[in-house]
């Protein structure tokens, strides 16, 4: 298991509800998801939230080397944010 801290950083002023966030893995031709969660609690304005921690499994197939983790905060189907990040996947 890879455990994530997974925190919402919002600067606008205003808040949001009823989203969802995705993290994925991508890279060596693949795009796998990882793990999807319904945010419960209201992302409030100018203000951090911490959304949990996040266990994703990687499937066996996925070959080592390097990839882009990606999270992703969406709100009724819209992407509002996304961040990737560098990883590398090691025996």
């Amino acid at each position: 298991d890879m455990p994530v801290d997974v925190w919402v950083v919002n600067d606008e002023h205003r808040s949001f509800e009823g989203t969802t966030y995705e993290a994925r893995l991508e890279g060596q031709g693949k795009d796998v998801l990882l793990a999807g969660k319904e945010v419960k609690e209201t992302i409030p304005s100018d203000g951090v939230l911490h959304l949990g921690t996040l266990y994703g499994t990687l499937p066996k197939d996925v070959a080592t080397g390097s990839y882009e983790f990606v999270l992703v905060l969406k709100q009724d189907g819209k992407v509002l944010s996304e961040n990737r990040y560098a990883v590398s996947v090691v025996e």
